[in-house]
């Protein structure tokens, strides 16, 4: 049985990468124009159900396709950078686990005003865990009975110009947010959202290692496509300055006014004080930075805290904050990407504490990079749901054996856990090894493990051949 699934699959794979020599995709290198590639590939899972220990597993063949396609132009008025992603999966026998997903990102930047004013527009669509503790997806292979399409768009204008020795810059975009089918309640917590996202600042540079001072205004409100749920408003002034202490410290310190959430996360207003002081230290040739404060603010102590080295063989960056904020202006901040993670959306406001530590080795032939990260989720007085906390830790390996094959590890540890429903912990880890056979294009073999841990452990190992061509 298993050797006429695992032939079905290879079938599929031939066809599929016949089929992807004519498509165009997202790539890795081109700087202008289009760019791509094309990945076919066919699996054998041994536990595609994710059943438990004691139960009965039945292993499966299947078929996946994954174009990504982009377009990139830039020139002294214009920035434009779209690109486009399918994930197709196709089973031999097991019902319900097939799916296609579709995600999109798309850029433009419009410099109206150079040296003033520029206009820019984003818009995506990826998919999230609708539910962080339902069933898992690994990796897109599991279907999407637990994912919902996040499909965002925004707009707005973004001002920057010198004075002398002062900038002036400043920032304001609309943003709509859609989950799923327009109107659906995702999860019994989320309807579609409208985010207003504002910052104003004028001062010196303060990173000039001389005195400095710089006045900012952050304006934030999220409204939501039901009056079930009450909006979110946050807004803040401040005044900041830094006095340097010897040729690279500096003494900073701020102050201002800042929305009480704690009292009523919907007013906004100006009705609590806000004050932190701290340190910051540059190193030799600004190669690495520090810096650190300590202060009050509405929900009590407050800490933040950043370091970045970068050396001729690893670059490293540590940082951690503390934030009031909504998931979808989380986003709409966030870098632009196909994975948004797996934090659940939400309809309420919560503060987010978020600590990250990040290393990169680079030697003649290897790469090595490690990541650690804490997120915690603290909802306040919210009725919704507990508070929920993300923490693990990834890292990956690359090797350049020859001139035509590479081989890479990579591996993680992730822990999800939400007051009141308990959690679980995942571990993930697979090998690869691919090798040029002809221009552009690649063969790969891979092997991955999950197991998870909790109310509904599991695990499972998938093997894999694909075919990437890249154009």
């Amino acid at each position: 049985m298993q050797r006429k699934i695992i032939s079905r699959a290879v079938s599929a794979l031939l066809c599929l990468a016949g089929a992807g020599v004519a498509t165009g995709a997202l790539g890795e290198a081109a700087q202008q124009g289009f760019y791509g590639v094309i990945k076919a590939g066919a699996y054998y899972i041994n536990n595609p159900l994710t059943v438990g220990p004691g139960q009965a597993k039945k292993g499966d063949g299947a078929a996946r396709l994954m174009p990504q396609v982009g377009y990139r132009r830039n020139t002294d008025s214009i920035e434009v950078d779209v690109s486009y992603a399918m994930d197709a999966v196709h089973y031999s026998s097991t019902d319900g686990l097939n799916s296609i997903q579709h995600k999109i990102l798309g850029r433009a930047l419009w410099k109206a005003l150079p040296e003033w004013l520029s206009v820019e527009a984003k818009a995506s669509r990826v998919q999230q865990s609708a539910d962080p503790l339902g069933a898992s997806n690994l990796n897109g292979l599991l279907g999407d009975n637990n994912r919902v399409d996040v499909d965002s768009a925004s707009f707005g204008p973004r001002l920057r110009h010198e004075f002398g020795s002062t900038l002036l810059q400043g920032r304001y975009t609309l943003t709509r947010t859609r989950y799923g089918t327009s109107g659906q309640l995702v999860n019994g917590f989320v309807r579609d959202a409208n985010d207003q996202d504002g910052y104003l600042s004028w001062g010196t540079d303060k990173d000039e290692g001389r005195f400095g001072w710089w006045v900012d205004a952050k304006h934030q409100r999220t409204t939501y496509g039901t009056n079930a749920f009450q909006p979110f408003q946050y807004d803040r002034v401040g005044v900041n300055v830094s006095v340097p202490v010897g040729s690279r410290w500096s003494v900073i310190a701020s102050g201002g006014k800042e929305s009480d959430v704690a009292k009523s996360s919907s007013k906004g207003g100006l009705d609590s004080t806000v004050w932190e002081g701290g340190v910051r230290w540059s190193g030799p040739q600004n190669l690495t930075h520090f810096e650190a404060a300590y202060g009050k603010r509405y929900f009590g102590n407050s800490f933040r805290a950043a370091f970045a080295r970068q050396a001729k063989f690893l670059t490293l960056s540590a940082s951690y904050s503390e934030e009031p904020t909504t998931e979808t202006s989380r986003l709409t901040r966030a870098v632009p990407t196909f994975d948004v993670g797996t934090d659940s959306p939400i309809n309420a406001p919560f503060l987010l504490k978020e600590a990250e530590f990040t290393a990169r080795l680079t030697g003649s032939r290897s790469v090595l990079e490690v990541q650690a990260y804490h997120r915690q989720r603290d909802f306040g007085a919210s009725a919704l749901r507990g508070d929920d906390l993300r923490r693990g830790l990834t890292g990956r390996y690359t090797r350049h054996l020859s001139s035509r094959m590479d081989f890479s590890f990579d591996g993680s540890w992730e822990q999800v856990r939400i007051d009141g429903r308990g959690g679980y912990k995942q571990a993930e880890g697979g090998l690869e090894l691919s090798r040029e056979i002809g221009r552009n294009t690649d063969i790969i073999f891979g092997v991955r493990r999950w197991e998870r841990g909790g109310e509904s452990p599991f695990k499972v190992v998938a093997g894999y051949v694909q075919v990437a061509k890249k154009f």
